[in-house]
């Protein structure tokens, strides 16, 4: 049996993981691109667990103050529910305008200044480009989701 060229395998895999990017089965390399598909993974699936990654005091999604909203609720257990509802309604809403996950292509750091990235995914369905904020430095939480 005789063995391909380390040539001819390199260029197999290169293709092999090029067609896996284009259809949005790998994960881009940059971390904040990673840590922005993991968070909306967590919120287009209603887990519970992404609510750690989201930065609620300061939040905007899609044009709305949320942070305004959740630093006005004056109980952890009204701050805990409201936390827990975000999610759930984020979910069903993705779900019910007929949103799929997998949909997302083109994951790219959009924009890099001293205080925030902002991390892009165009969503073909839409014709619109998702905008995903989060803070430069400290601890990466998400601060704004918005379609541009």
């Amino acid at each position: 049996m005789e063995r391909a060229s380390p040539p001819v395998i390199g260029s197999i895999m290169l293709v092999a993981v090029a067609a896996a990017v284009a259809v949005g089965v790998v994960r881009v390399g940059n971390r904040d691109v990673a840590f922005c598909q993991k968070v909306l993974s967590g919120l287009i699936d209603g887990r519970p667990s992404v609510k750690r990654w989201i930065d609620w005091e300061h939040l905007t999604a899609l044009d709305v103050n949320v942070g305004a909203a959740y630093t006005q609720l004056s109980s952890q257990e009204e701050r805990d529910k409201y936390r827990r509802a975000f999610v759930e309604h984020f979910s069903r809403g993705f779900r019910q305008a007929g949103g799929v996950a997998g949909g997302f292509r083109r994951w790219r750091v959009h924009q890099r200044s001293e205080r925030r990235i902002v991390v892009a995914a165009d969503y073909a369905a839409k014709g619109k480009t998702l905008l995903i904020s989060l803070p430069a430095s400290g601890s990466k939480k998400l601060e704004a989701i918005q379609w541009q």
